[in-house]
């Protein structure tokens, strides 16, 4: 088997997503799929997303992240349960 090669530049947009599938203000490409490279169970795709999803995602990534610390830090459940079962695994 031959490796395959691409580059973004001779990649060219998808067209015809729609947003009711959840393609909003989103340009694809996809690098390898069965068009490109002959691929029957590997599509690898390049989604580059508008600036205001960005924001919002990284905003909403770091909300859980902060809400996860919170939890395992001040419930002292949720660190009896991890000492507990780490105790019983060390014996």
């Amino acid at each position: 088997m031959r490796p395959f090669r691409t580059n973004l530049r001779d990649v060219p947009f998808v067209e015809g997503l729609s947003p009711r599938e959840g393609w909003v203000n989103m340009q694809v490409q996809f690098l390898i799929d069965k068009k490109s490279a002959n691929s029957d169970h590997l599509v690898l795709g390049w989604t580059v997303l508008p600036w205001f999803l960005k924001v919002m995602v990284k905003y909403t990534l770091m909300k859980l992240m902060s809400h996860l610390v919170r939890e395992m830090l001040c419930s002292p459940h949720v660190v009896t349960g991890m000492a507990s079962t780490t105790h019983q695994t060390m014996k």
